[in-house]
């Protein structure tokens, strides 16, 4: 593992590195990822001592600790998954990466922490049963490619493959999920596909982070879930703030995470004191 000191060093020189890094930015028991270089670009911040999506992460953990099971949808290499089976390891964690790559990269971080409460599956989440084509754009340096999405790109150096795909419904069924089950949705533009088949999941008001760019999918999922009692929150990386709103709103460049949940506004203000 590598020590701080050793980190700086790299910082410095510039120079790549290859083995586990050391997480410890968060409010959870320290866990470790693998990166080849900055072949993972979420992991490749904490080559420098950045953490990635701090307060979205300090939230998440909160939430995490009375969760009774936690959902992540597009896990890319493991860090939301990660961190809530550092906090906690006695409940069920099902992480979907369709990616084969990434799936691949969060396999090895689940088992090199020894979290056998992650059970990762490389199916994509839809609206519906069958096959669909996803793609992400390889990076110079990030391999790991953080953009996946249903569809693909069209850019220069992008790859496709087809996949297994399903609603998250039909890929839950028979997971007990307990009372306060916590989700994680990021999927690059198809929101609005992931909730057309969450309904027997939005049944159990789970706590929801979010992310989105896509003004048509905040006014659908807001139709979905304002008459199930759903509040809505920006979590705002730069201030640490967690600010109610009356609706979704298009993610901006530097707050990129929402918070939909059914408890009190009072409650989710302490989570963040």
């Amino acid at each position: 593992m590598p020590l701080k000191k050793d980190l700086e060093a790299i910082t410095r020189s510039g120079g790549p590195y290859f083995g586990y890094l050391d997480i410890t930015h968060y409010p959870c028991p320290p866990f470790v990822m693998f990166v080849n270089n900055t072949d993972d670009w979420v992991a490749a911040h904490f080559i420098g001592g950045t953490p990635y999506e701090p307060q979205t992460l300090k939230l998440w953990c909160a939430l995490a600790r009375t969760a009774s099971s936690v959902v992540d949808v597009g896990a890319h290499t493991g860090l939301f998954s990660l961190t809530a089976a550092g906090v906690r390891p006695e409940i069920p964690i099902i992480a979907f990466e369709p990616n084969p790559d990434a799936y691949a990269r969060l396999v090895v971080n689940a088992t090199a922490n020894g979290f056998k409460n992650i059970v990762a599956k490389r199916h994509a989440v839809a609206d519906k049963k069958g096959h669909t084509t996803i793609g992400w754009v390889v990076g110079r340096s990030d391999v790991l490619s953080p953009g996946g999405r249903l569809g693909g790109y069209n850019d220069v150096g992008s790859e496709k493959l087809v996949v297994q795909a399903d609603t998250l419904n039909n890929l839950l069924n028979g997971i007990d999920l307990g009372s306060r089950p916590l989700v994680k949705i990021d999927v690059e533009g198809v929101e609005t596909l992931i909730f057309l088949g969450i309904a027997n999941v939005l049944a159990r008001l789970p706590d929801i982070i979010l992310e989105t760019f896509d003004a048509e999918a905040c006014q659908f999922i807001v139709e979905m879930t304002a008459r199930l009692g759903y509040r809505y929150y920006l979590i705002d990386e730069e201030s640490g703030a967690v600010v109610q709103r009356d609706r979704l709103m298009p993610a901006g460049k530097k707050s990129l995470n929402q918070l939909l949940s059914v408890r009190p506004v009072s409650e989710i203000a302490g989570l963040m004191a």
